[in-house]
């Protein structure tokens, strides 16, 4: 049987705290299921928060408005024929983006191929699994995603795969901050049940 390697492995919890919760859970529970459960719809809620609102996201890097000729592109594609014929953007990246989806913003927007798979759990792209009783993996399946995440020679990284104690962007809203909150007091609270039923 062949295994394929994961393209890239992502440390998204670069201080460790919440591995440190999760093994410390995992010490005092066999079964981490039930409040896996939890997790897995916080996660997929509350990264709605992703793709919010029409205006510039302040949590990260703005689009290039430098000019732009879109080489790769064919005659007949949608931004080419908007833009008069030309494959030359003089606003950029973010001119190319408004003539060929019609917006800019929210920044990681697009196709909607992202979203759906970051806030619909039952989307083919859609990362989400149960390994067992004590490993949760959630993620997103789309190639480009990491990217976004690692950034690439010419663009800036913008991390959305975040738990809530990274110093950066998205990781520093109201929004991430109180999930990671929420999802410790969730291990800590469902072990702290288990740990009293079990010496009853």
């Amino acid at each position: 049987m062949v295994r394929a390697k994961p393209v890239l492995e992502i440390d998204v919890d670069p201080s460790k705290e919440f591995k440190r919760t999760l093994v410390l859970a995992s010490q005092q529970s066999k079964d981490l299921r039930t409040p896996f459960r939890e997790i897995t719809a916080s996660f997929f809620k509350t990264n709605k928060a992703l793709f919010k609102g029409k205006n510039k996201q302040g949590y990260f890097t703005d689009l290039s408005d430098r000019p732009l000729y879109a080489f790769w592109l064919k005659d007949d594609d949608k931004a080419v024929t908007k833009n008069n014929g030309s494959k030359f953007f003089p606003g950029g990246y973010k001119d190319l983006k408004k003539k060929t989806h019609g917006f800019v913003y929210p920044i990681l927007k697009a196709s909607g191929r992202l979203e759906e798979s970051l806030t619909n759990p039952k989307d083919a792209d859609a990362l989400e699994s149960v390994v067992n009783k004590n490993i949760l993996i959630l993620g997103t399946r789309v190639p480009y995603a990491t990217w976004l995440q690692e950034g690439t020679k010419k663009m800036p990284k913008r991390p959305f795969l975040v738990f809530g104690n990274e110093n950066e962007g998205f990781a520093k809203t109201t929004t991430v901050k109180r999930r990671f909150q929420r999802w410790k007091e969730l291990l800590e609270i469902y072990c702290a049940d288990t740990l009293r039923k079990g010496k009853k």
